[in-house]
């Protein structure tokens, strides 16, 4: 089966590398996950993988993973509590993963002996110890945190980085070849613990324009991708012989503004760009009749879903004040009345030029906006080093809002940052790990 992507990832070893969407398609098929989620609407109702089962304290925050037994690695070794030990303790050593799993679990104090985000009880079971109550704390695991390679493995990418791009886990297939930023080959496993895989093999081929891979599906050069780019998504509906599966409940694509550095570290040039921005043409035009516009991360159908919450757009003459303002206080900031600012994007990718275009024509009024095209995996390094003004992004495809809080906490704020805007609102973080403890759905 020849797979589409979107995107290269910088390796497939999840104790190391930063999982994005494409990493997480090629790792589903060599690893299995701790846990997995149901598709209750809810996005909380959990189910038993790599984790046979689990019970939890009666405040939620220490929890005991039973490891499901008789289960091996493709090289042979068995899965262990001590292997999801070691997996834990390389995530939060590493300097970009170790952001996301610091903020799960009780601090590592350095003067005692003991490892206090964990703890083995027996060879087969591993206690945690959230940072605070955590009713949800099994989906932490129904992700990266939850992909465990083979303790042998881990031990020897450590002193071979290259290894990286070679994992071993648990899953379906097992590696067989890479060429990065090319073809990446998986074969089946024979000894799967599992339902055996159909397929022999699975290939994943990186396309960074979604509409080049409709080319490559028209032309039978690929099986199967998955896109939101609107140009692509009319192509493959075109298309004769083609199954489509359409959805909009999960990830949203949006804008966001670096509050940490000028200019949007001052709240009228974060309200100018909101008022001046120009959705109801992105909706015509980008969304194309395919995409519908979106207010928060919840789509109108969730249980989550807040009617009080509406995004403000395409009211320019709100921004205009606003800037003149601006640019009367900073006007090293501004040019011919206008705010300067970088735009970055990810690509190369036409929908991503065109959407460039067609915000910065909306904004041209108010604001200077110079183009900063990186590859995604740079974007996403330069989106945690804080080394943007303005981006475009895709993300937030946890149903389950719990999902959620790592990318909005204060905590998540630092020299490395997974809060990207760096916004942070004490009073926001006390509701969310009120209602993170609390369990009525």
């Amino acid at each position: 089966l020849r797979i589409g992507l979107e995107a290269e990832t910088d390796g497939l070893n999840p104790a190391v590398n930063r999982f994005a969407v494409s990493a997480y398609q090629m790792g589903t098929a060599v690893y299995d996950y701790l846990v997995v989620t149901s598709d209750d609407p809810c996005g909380c109702v959990y189910i038993p993988s790599l984790a046979e089962s689990w019970t939890h304290s009666d405040d939620y925050a220490t929890w005991d993973f039973k490891i499901r037994e008789g289960i091996t690695f493709h090289d042979g070794t068995p899965l262990t509590a001590e292997a999801v030990l070691y997996a834990l303790k390389m995530q939060l050593n590493d300097p970009t993963v170790g952001i996301a799993v610091r903020a799960l679990f009780a601090a590592d104090d350095p003067e005692t002996e003991a490892f206090e985000p964990a703890e083995l009880l027996d060879d087969m079971t591993i206690r945690y110890h959230a940072k605070r109550p955590h009713v949800d704390f099994p989906g932490n695991f129904t992700g990266q945190l939850g992909n465990v390679p083979s303790l042998a493995y881990m031990m020897a990418a450590t002193d071979d980085p290259s290894l990286n791009q070679a994992p071993v886990g648990t899953g379906p297939f097992m590696f067989d070849s890479r060429v990065q930023d090319s073809m990446t080959r998986f074969v089946r496993n024979p000894d799967y613990w599992g339902d055996t895989a159909y397929l022999d093999a699975v290939e994943f081929y990186i396309y960074t324009d979604g509409e080049l891979a409709a080319g490559a599906m028209a032309a039978g050069d690929i099986d199967v991708m998955g896109t939101s780019n609107t140009n692509a998504i009319l192509t493959l509906r075109a298309l004769d012989g083609i199954e489509l599966y359409e959805t909009d409940d999960y990830e949203e694509s949006f804008a966001m503004a670096n509050s940490s550095r000028p200019p949007f570290d001052d709240i009228r040039a974060r309200k100018a760009l909101t008022y001046a921005f120009p959705r109801d043409d992105y909706v015509e035009f980008i969304g194309a009749g395919v995409l519908r516009a979106a207010d928060q991360a919840s789509t109108p159908e969730s249980p989550f879903y807040n009617p009080d919450v509406v995004q403000e757009h395409d009211t320019p003459d709100l921004a205009t004040p606003l800037v003149a303002e601006y640019c009367a206080e900073v006007p090293e900031m501004c040019t011919d009345g206008r705010i300067n600012a970088e735009y970055q994007y990810s690509g190369p990718s036409v929908i991503q030029d065109q959407i460039f275009d067609l915000l910065t024509e909306g904004w041209s009024d108010h604001f200077n906006f110079t183009k900063d095209l990186l590859p995604q995996d740079d974007h996403i390094t330069h989106a945690i080093l804080g080394m943007w003004d303005f981006l475009t992004w895709r993300q937030f495809g946890s149903i389950n809002p719990d999902g959620h809080i790592l990318w909005t906490e204060c905590q998540s704020v630092g020299p490395l940052s997974l809060n990207w805007p760096r916004y942070c609102d004490e009073e926001r973080d006390a509701l969310m790990y009120e209602a993170r403890g609390s369990d009525d759905r």
